[in-house]
């Protein structure tokens, strides 16, 4: 009988160790998924704000662009207006 008790009596200090180790286990694998779900919240806002760069890029290059054919329209004007003198009113030696 104090054969069975023992036996009974470890496999209960089993049992113990093995649910303690379960919670443990439950234990580091929330620590882990909460890390995870920082994680993808960091990387997400990482991206939103590389997006946000990349719309702010274009938006400046649009207007770096829209400067470029302006400057290039008022010089074929200046250039239009100079050709136009010089053949309504050309300039005679006397």
């Amino acid at each position: 009988m104090t054969q069975s008790m023992d036996i009974n009596a470890e496999l209960l200090k089993r049992m113990d160790a093995i649910a303690a180790n379960v919670a443990d286990i439950k234990t580091t694998v929330n620590d882990v998924d909460t890390r995870l779900q920082v994680f993808q919240a960091r990387t997400e806002e990482k991206f939103n704000s590389i997006d946000q760069r990349l719309a702010n890029l274009e938006t400046r290059g649009n207007a770096q662009e829209t400067r470029f054919w302006t400057f290039v329209v008022l010089l074929v004007t200046a250039l239009l207006g100079l050709l136009a003198k010089v053949a309504f009113f050309p300039v005679s030696k006397v």
